[in-house]
């Protein structure tokens, strides 16, 4: 009866061992200090604790602890080394970054058996670390976890021809994620000094394959692969910035009587999608008369852009706007009558030329002269009756 019993338990900690499993977690901080606040420090410490809460929901028990000083985050070199020194299968990474009063973090589960990360999950700023920081690092730990949960559905597509060979990817831009699927499927990896060698997973042969790819900050892409996993290096497309704020260095022309530099700030309140503007313009005479002026005007105007998806490279924008423009003594002694002009734009149109974190961007306005006679009396005055009313203005924008 004993040796029974004695079995039975043998059996049921056997069942327990593999229904439960264990890992390490690696943690690299970066940027925080003794002289930091202790919520900071708890917020850091946080992170780890959501990490190890979220897995053990998921039936994964933390062992052990290890210390990462990697100058750029968490190696697959370094998570293999932690989990083979442990005797564990899985690496939970948790690499935190504080500098300037902006934290971010980054999430990471490695299988140590077949050598990969199988998910991660970043947030790339949080400014000003409250209550609802730890919020969203619950959120990103338990969407790291349900990403890894469903890492395995892909490895168990079994084609009648298969092919298990380990897509390269090259791409000019640092850190992007790439997934088989959509954002919850297989995490391929991140590219790194410029490329990325794919697991080696099993693939219907010459059937198309489709991925996205995904970087915080930028918009996601999706790409697709037309005749499926080759032994080819496929040059992955570029992510646009999901730009809020915007600096532009312009040229505005008025035919050629007069060219103004102007410097544009932008503020997205819906980035890549609406925005308000501010410019500063210095207005002068080309020809350099003995009357040549400089003169400043201040705009300000909002603008939307016309085009449904937001990561296009060409885009059309129209907006609405306003300025007030300083005239100084110069050849046109009807505007050195009025100190200060206020002009009006109804409408703006532009057009745009997108990269990752620049823009080529030009812009037509017919701006309306809001104009006093005298007395109580004001009216409009289209600009359109002056020698030449239209005003184009090209240059270049900084994103970020």
């Amino acid at each position: 009866m004993t040796m029974r019993w004695f079995a039975f338990l043998l059996i049921c900690a056997g069942i327990y061992a593999q229904a439960e499993e264990s890992a390490v977690i690696i943690v690299n901080h970066k940027g925080a200090s003794e002289e930091d606040t202790p919520y900071i420090q708890r917020t850091i410490a946080y992170t780890v604790q959501a990490m190890e809460d979220a897995f053990a929901a998921a039936g994964v028990k933390t062992v052990a602890q290890v210390s990462n000083n990697e100058p750029a985050g968490i190696s697959y070199e370094s998570a293999q080394a932690a989990c083979r020194d442990a005797g564990v299968r899985w690496g939970l990474t948790v690499y935190t970054v504080f500098k300037d009063g902006r934290f971010s973090w980054r999430f990471g589960v490695y299988d140590g058996e077949d050598g990969l990360f199988r998910g991660e999950d970043d947030f790339v700023v949080f400014l000003y670390v409250g209550l609802s920081a730890r919020n969203a690092i619950e959120q990103s730990a338990l969407q790291l976890v349900t990403r890894w949960q469903k890492s395995f559905d892909v490895q168990d597509f079994k084609g009648i021809f298969a092919v298990p060979i380990g897509q390269r990817f090259i791409s000019s831009q640092e850190g992007v994620m790439v997934y088989y699927g959509d954002e919850t499927g297989f995490f391929m990896g991140r590219i790194n000094s410029g490329s990325l060698a794919a697991p080696l997973l099993l693939f219907e042969e010459g059937a198309p394959v489709y991925g996205t790819l995904a970087k915080a900050g930028f918009w996601t892409k999706t790409f697709i692969l037309p005749e499926g996993i080759t032994d080819k290096p496929v040059r992955l497309p570029a992510l646009q910035r999901a730009a809020r704020h915007t600096i532009g260095f312009l040229t505005e022309i008025r035919g050629l009587e007069q060219y103004g530099i102007d410097m544009e700030y932008r503020y997205a309140f819906l980035p890549d999608r609406m925005f308000f503007k501010f410019d500063l313009v210095l207005w002068m005479d080309p020809l350099f008369y003995e009357s040549s002026f400089i003169a400043p005007e201040l705009k300000f105007g909002a603008g939307l852009y016309l085009l449904a998806k937001r990561d296009l490279p060409v885009r059309f924008v129209a907006g609405a706007g306003a300025s007030v423009f300083f005239p100084q003594n110069n050849r046109d002694s009807a505007s050195a009558k009025n100190p200060v002009q206020v002009y009006f734009d109804p409408l703006w149109l532009g057009l745009e030329y997108h990269f990752s974190q620049v823009a080529i961007t030009t812009e037509f306005r017919i701006p309306v002269l809001w104009d006093e006679l005298g007395g109580k009396d004001w009216y409009f005055r289209a600009a359109a009756k002056e020698s030449w009313p239209y005003y184009v203005t090209i240059g270049i924008m900084l994103k970020w």
